[in-house]
């Protein structure tokens, strides 16, 4: 299915439930009805998201050529593949400009009235070995898309999307869960370190001892392959548990988070004795370090977020969650620190 999201131009105050960068709309609220001018402007879907980083722009002529051939102030115009330095030689091309980055082509469109569907900039996030980026902000509807063209689509079960905050979803703590289907680069490694960051909210903290998951990619076998992180009983410990083939490590952190409070969720780890090879960071700060131990590992479930996994008995996250990035790599303390600081303005912090 297509990943277009709906357009408009608006050179009136931000229609609510979309967003504004000069004058075109964005809509980001599935509950608008677009088709039925919503805010009073006339809407268009943009092109295939899929193929290519789109750039939307105005026509103040109103002459922009379309289907229904009506007066329209909107055009767009589209990368040939989707990758970074096809929409960096596309601004350049377009604007007669040398930007080397897609960060920098960014900023110039949006400081000049342009939308892109360049996300790596959108954040600011760290880039490197980014495999998977799942964010909120920029779901439409549907699946949820993974914006760095790996494929790691998720699937909605139940959790519902909210224009707060920039854009969540919500977990009702009974049944709902976000999963994406099993690839080798999201489970756990002998070779190298992997890394999940979660921006997580808690509605609550659970009961006494209860395990409550923010992400888990946990084999059903004997041998509970994989790995999940959350929290353990209702003072809010966090809590990290890595399994192999042949052991489990569970790992818990001197810090105590709250309900009602943002935080990023950093977590590393490689299947391997070495030391400091299993960590896990609340925002900048480090608050568990550990070894797994030397071990293999043979699972194949989906990723979750808001449960453990397919197969195992888990209770489910009662919160908010703003984007999930997955990387094949261990971040460093200053990469961590460059996801927080790049986002955190989007969760009032």
């Amino acid at each position: 299915m297509p990943t277009t999201r709906p357009f408009a131009y608006n050179s009136g105050t931000t229609i609510s439930g979309t967003e504004q960068v000069g004058s075109i709309a964005i809509g980001v609220s599935p509950s608008l009805n677009y088709s039925q001018n919503a805010g009073g402007v006339r809407w268009w879907n943009g092109p295939d998201e899929d193929l290519g980083y789109v750039i939307a722009h105005t026509t103040l002529s109103g002459t922009q050529p379309n289907p229904d051939n009506v007066s329209a102030y909107l055009g767009f115009w589209r990368s040939e593949s989707k990758t970074e330095n096809s929409f960096i030689s596309l601004t350049n091309g377009l604007f007669n400009q040398s930007f080397s980055t897609g960060d920098g082509c960014k900023n110039y469109l949006n400081n000049n009235g342009y939308w892109t569907s360049w996300g790596g900039s959108i954040s600011g996030i760290v880039t490197d070995s980014l495999f998977m980026e799942l964010d909120a902000s920029n779901y439409i509807s549907g699946s949820w898309s993974d914006e760095t063209g790996n494929g790691n689509d998720a699937t909605i079960n139940g959790a519902t999307w909210l224009s707060t905050d920039g854009g969540i979803f919500d977990f009702d703590g009974i049944n709902d869960t976000i999963s994406v289907p099993h690839n080798s680069s999201l489970s756990l490694s002998t070779t190298t370190q992997k890394t999940v960051q979660v921006w997580v909210k808690f509605d609550s903290l659970g009961g006494l001892n209860q395990q409550i998951p923010v992400f888990g990619k946990l084999s059903g076998s004997f041998g509970f392959d994989g790995y999940w992180g959350g929290l353990f009983s209702n003072s809010g410990i966090v809590r990290c548990v890595t399994n192999g083939t042949s052991q489990q490590k569970i790992s818990n952190s001197t810090l105590t988070v709250t309900t009602n409070t943002w935080y990023l969720l950093t977590f590393m780890s490689q299947i391997t004795s070495s030391s400091n090879t299993t960590k896990v960071y609340i925002n900048e700060t480090e608050y568990i370090t550990n070894s797994h131990g030397s071990d293999s590992y043979n699972e194949s479930n989906p990723f979750y977020l808001g449960f453990i996994g397919s197969g195992v008995g888990s209770l489910f996250l009662n919160g908010k969650i703003g984007s999930c990035y997955f990387y094949t790599k261990g971040l460093s303390t200053t990469e961590i620190s460059q996801n927080y600081n790049a986002t955190k303005s989007r969760f009032g912090l």
